[in-house]
């Protein structure tokens, strides 16, 4: 899996500033835009990484973070853009995690 930093603006100040800078179009649709914030890079998932998922891995009710195949987490992540969460301790993946934002 490749990942690419992200900074995740809403509709205030920083937002609109950014928008005007970059040609964006503002207000953001769905109340915040997620810019690129970085290069992309490789994200190595072991055996002993924990992955999570709420909606677009592992979907069910009630909505809560809850243990998924790591696989089918790189998968939709691979298809689509995804906001997760990631643990690091040293260059070890400990954690990654679906994000779910309304």
């Amino acid at each position: 899996m490749s990942l690419t930093p992200f900074q995740t603006l809403r509709n205030d100040a920083e937002g609109e500033a950014y928008a005007r800078d970059h040609g964006e179009e503002y207000p953001f649709s769905d109340d915040y835009f997620d810019a690129s914030n970085g290069t992309s890079h490789p994200l190595e998932i072991t055996r002993g990484t924990v992955c999570t998922g709420v909606i677009r891995v592992g979907y069910r009710e009630p909505l809560q973070d809850h243990v998924v195949d790591c696989d089918e987490l790189a998968k939709v992540a691979e298809r689509g853009r995804v906001p997760l969460a990631v643990w690091l301790s040293g260059s070890e993946v400990v954690q990654a995690s679906e994000l779910y934002r309304p």
